[in-house]
């Protein structure tokens, strides 16, 4: 079984604050690069820049739970004047201690489909992951479509 820990977050950009939030999201991602047992923390904007989806990926409860703290410390209150959460989904398994913290941020909860032994390649740097060869075949394979086409 796997410890690694991930969520994908999706806040609305409350009218207005744009620029204010790309600041922050700036200041956030500078602190989470110093962080222990971050594995990716990422941010994806829909094209009229309403919605970012977040990715977020931790070796386990312990680091996820580190950063939470980190992240109600530093972050929390002026995030939250910036944007309004409209999905929170986790997943792995998550420590109870963990689970009770996901909790108020109205997280949804999947765990591993089946008895499957599924495949995680964490050695790769997420942001150099587009150099590798499988990206590579998946991008020209999987997703050979005009990016401006897609939205949010």
């Amino acid at each position: 079984m796997c410890d690694q820990i991930s969520w994908h977050v999706v806040p609305a950009i409350k009218q207005d604050q744009l620029d204010n939030f790309q600041a922050l999201t700036r200041e956030m991602v500078d602190f989470t690069r110093t962080e222990s047992g971050v594995l990716c923390y990422q941010r994806f904007a829909s094209e009229d820049g309403k919605f970012v989806h977040g990715y977020e990926r931790y070796a386990d409860s312990a680091a996820a739970l580190a950063h939470l703290r980190n992240f109600a410390t530093l972050f929390s209150e002026r995030l939250s004047a910036l944007v309004d959460r409209e999905r929170f989904t986790v997943f792995g398994q998550p420590s109870r201690e963990l689970w009770a913290v996901l909790d108020c941020f109205g997280a949804i909860y999947l765990r591993p489909f089946g008895d499957l032994a599924y495949y995680s390649d964490s050695t790769i740097n997420p942001t150099l992951a587009w150099q590798s060869p499988r990206f590579s075949f998946l991008f020209t394979h999987l997703f050979s479509f005009p990016l401006s086409s897609r939205s949010g």
